[in-house]
Parts: C-alpha cells; structure tokens; sequence
C-alpha cells in the first residue's frame, strides 16, 4: 500500500497586485521552513569560502 504525503497549503492572492498577502499552513511544513531559514553561520562561511571574493571575519555585513 502506497502511503501519500500530504501538504496543505492556502494562501491569500490579491490578483489585481499579483502578490501574496497571507499564507496558511500544518504545523510540519512550517517548521521544515524555519529550519532552513536557521543555518548555522559556521555552514555559510565555509560554504562562502568557494567564492572568489573573500569574506573578512567577523563581519556580517558581507555575508
């Protein structure tokens, strides 16, 4: 038996401005989200690294 992954979602369009005003979700999907929005700093420096311009320490502004 085949098990299904299901998200709901509901957002809020104002078609007239072709924006999103509100966005309506489970509690698993948000929280998917927020981890991807809280990666350690560590991961981005070092993953900044690779770039050709280099990244001075300490200095967030050039992140």
């Amino acid at each position: 038996m085949a098990v299904k992954n299901v998200i709901s979602l509901k957002a809020l369009v104002d078609k007239g401005s072709n924006t999103i005003i509100f966005v309506e979700s489970d509690n698993d999907f948000i929280d998917v989200l927020l981890s991807f929005l809280t990666i350690p700093m560590g991961t981005i420096v070092r993953r900044a690294r690779k770039h050709s311009v280099p990244l001075e320490k300490g200095c967030m502004s050039n992140l």
